[in-house]
């Protein structure tokens, strides 16, 4: 923001014709200047904040599920078990990072049933927010931050949310 401002003033003070320009564009900086630095109110939360994902592990009939719940009247995301562990099998054996549809394929071929892609995504979602993050998104790939050791770092994500 200074370095535009002085560049503003040094055309400001070169150019004459420039000054009418010149004071609306520093104006909007302003005002720009005044949102980037505005503090939220105390004791709200933003939008953004109440629609953070939650997740657990419940017990469900057929086993534990990864549950990922997005607030009230929203239904919740379930994965079974069995899918979030492929999932992490899947990104720990591969040494270049995984488009989303190579990951699917790839579950595809080795899973009993085809799993939606929303199963996926909830595992990927869950991984992402871990702190600190257990995969990284890059250019619309997914790869481990750590790989020899993800499978071990996911299962103890999910133990450290799971009802037991």
């Amino acid at each position: 923001m200074t370095a535009i401002r002085k560049l503003l003033a040094d055309w400001l003070d070169a150019s004459h014709d420039a000054r009418q320009p010149v004071a609306q564009i520093m104006r909007l900086l302003e005002l720009v200047d005044q949102e980037l630095h505005a503090r939220p109110v105390a004791g709200r939360s933003s939008p953004r904040d109440q629609q953070k994902p939650r997740y657990r592990v419940e017990a469900a009939g057929t086993g534990e599920v990864l549950t990922e719940g997005k607030g009230e009247g929203a239904p919740p995301f379930r994965v079974p078990k069995a899918i979030y562990d492929a999932v992490a099998e899947i990104l720990a054996q591969h040494e270049e990072p995984l488009r989303f549809e190579d990951i699917t394929n790839e579950l595809t071929k080795i899973s009993a049933t085809t799993p939606g892609d929303f199963q996926i995504r909830v595992c990927l979602r869950f991984w992402l927010a871990c702190s600190p993050p257990l995969v990284v998104r890059a250019r619309s790939t997914y790869y481990p931050t750590t790989r020899h050791s993800f499978i071990a770092a996911a299962q103890k994500a999910w133990d450290s949310i799971s009802e037991k």
